[in-house]
């Protein structure tokens, strides 16, 4: 009997406004990359509105933005995939919780507090816009970028890596080209230290000789 969504992956699902699909090939390569058992039973892949021409790992799910799955080939979604696994795999997002998170809301107690005065609105908001601010900071100072590196590292090793440049290239040429300035300025201002720059990434993998070097169009 096919299993249903649990309560809590519905939960997140209607949060992120999430549209839950199936692929094959990416069941196939999460065998391969032992990470099937710590994905979901259903709705391990979701297309997200809530996520700007990006894929984004989770504990246990990955999300697409359906412009870039739809500008992709199906090497280079594997590709990509192969990459998020990598986040999961090496329990990336524990991470991130651990040294941004966790820290930031700590850091932001004293804001929540102060804002009470005003009513729990003004104090949730002031929490939240304190953890964003605080997490940004860590970020730049803690350098996560490493992480991104290590899971293109992870997706050379089980996907021919010519086809996670060739995504990692589409990505910065469709934010280039897209009408969206507002997504396109908050990408830019929040990934710096997060999120390492095309050219970086790519040299890296050719620096290590995964990859042939070619120029670039």
């Amino acid at each position: 009997m096919e299993s249903k969504l649990s309560i809590k992956d519905r939960v997140t699902n209607l949060f992120i406004n999430a549209e839950p699909f199936e692929n094959a090939e990416f069941d196939s390569l999460a065998e391969r990359m032992f990470v099937r058992k710590q994905l979901r039973e259903k709705g391990r892949y979701v297309f997200s509105k809530g996520i700007w021409l990006n894929a984004k790992a989770k504990d246990d799910y990955v999300e697409f933005s359906r412009e870039l799955y739809d500008n992709l080939t199906s090497a280079e979604r594997l590709a990509l995939v192969a990459h998020e696994f990598g986040h999961i795999r090496e329990r990336h997002m524990c991470l991130i919780v651990k040294r941004l998170v966790i820290p930031s809301s700590v850091l932001s107690l004293p804001f929540l507090i102060i804002g009470l005065s005003c009513g729990w609105v003004a104090a949730f908001t002031t929490f939240l816009i304190s953890v964003v601010v605080i997490a940004f900071g860590f970020a730049h100072i803690l350098n996560l970028e490493y992480l991104e590196l290590e899971a293109d590292m992870i997706s050379a090793y089980y996907v021919d890596p010519k086809y996670l440049e060739s995504a990692l290239w589409k990505i910065k040429q469709l934010r280039l080209c897209s009408k969206e300035p507002i997504e396109a300025y908050v990408a830019g201002l929040l990934s710096p230290r997060t999120h390492p720059a095309v050219e970086r990434r790519v040299l890296c993998l050719r620096l290590l000789g995964v990859t042939e070097s070619k120029t670039s169009s």
